[in-house]
């Protein structure tokens, strides 16, 4: 199954009596881009007791069994002086329909600085977005032909690939040869975000589905992916715990590094960075802190 795939989506919407916004906020009309429904939203806010105004690009979807990951950069143009405010971020999401991006800038900054008082009369929103969509809730007798149900879910992928892939549902089907199966003791969202981890174009391992995709994986057995997860690991999570005992072995805080080696959940993870590079240069305490915490998974 492929994802549907738009980059460079841009829309704008021009706001008028911007200077008698309040916290209720006003929005656009909807903008549509293949099944997606969009909206641009604007409202005051306060942070620490200074007005901002909230820009906010929403996500319209009603459906349940999709995935989406995206990113958008939002502008703020001031007409009067031409003046942009751009925000990146990346958001990766569940089943939560009506999420989406936002921005924040303090209110001071969209009048023009050399009129003092001058009132805002409109501004200009503009949203350039690019998303990778999954939706598992359509079958197909080609690419779609095994219904799996989670919860009140039932999730629809190829037979022939997440056999492939998996070894717990290879062996299921070697026993059964149904079109439907039911998975129990995992939630609905978390089994969407593996199977669009499994997808021949799959959502990004971020920080946020890493202990997710990993212990789905390892559930399922699906080795390519826990080797997938190993490889983040040790480009992110190692090199982020290895910097830590760092600065806390040059602070001489050597009493934190138990806590730090506890944020690891897993003897593997331990293990990887016992094998580390840098682990030769730790102090004697550290070495043993982590020989102890790798022992306790033995």
């Amino acid at each position: 199954m492929n994802p549907i795939i738009k980059k460079n989506n841009i829309i704008k919407w021009k706001f008028e009596n911007i200077d008698n916004l309040d916290a209720t906020g006003r929005s656009s009309n909807e903008f549509t881009t293949d099944d997606l429904k969009w909206k641009i939203k604007v409202k005051t806010e306060s942070v620490n007791g200074i007005k901002h105004l909230g820009v906010y690009l929403c996500h319209i979807l009603e459906k349940s069994s999709w995935i989406i990951e995206s990113s958008a950069t939002i502008k703020i143009v001031n007409t009067e002086e031409l003046k942009t405010a751009s925000f990146d971020n990346g958001l990766h999401t569940k089943t939560v329909p009506g999420w989406g991006f936002f921005h924040l800038l303090k209110w001071s900054e969209l009048a023009p600085k050399n009129i003092s008082g001058s009132k805002i009369d409109s501004i200009t929103v503009e949203c350039e977005f690019s998303y990778k969509f999954y939706d598992f809730s359509k079958s197909s007798s080609m690419f779609a032909d095994l219904s799996i149900k989670v919860g009140n879910h039932d999730l629809y992928v190829s037979k022939w690939y997440i056999c492939t892939l998996s070894n717990f549902f290879n062996k299921e089907f070697v026993k059964n040869n149904e079109s439907t199966i039911t998975v129990t003791d995992v939630g609905s969202d978390d089994f969407i975000e593996l199977l669009a981890a499994m997808m021949p174009d799959p959502i990004q391992i971020t920080g946020g589905n890493y202990d997710t995709i990993l212990d789905l994986s390892e559930k399922f057995e699906i080795d390519s992916l826990i080797k997938k997860c190993e490889k983040y690991f040790k480009k992110n999570k190692c090199v982020k715990i290895i910097r830590q005992i760092k600065e806390a072995e040059q602070v001489h805080d050597l009493t934190s590094i138990p806590t730090l080696l506890a944020t690891l959940k897993r003897g593997k993870e331990l293990k990887i960075v016992s094998e580390d590079e840098n682990f030769k240069n730790f102090k004697d305490s550290t070495k043993v802190a982590l020989m102890n915490a790798i022992l306790k998974f033995v």
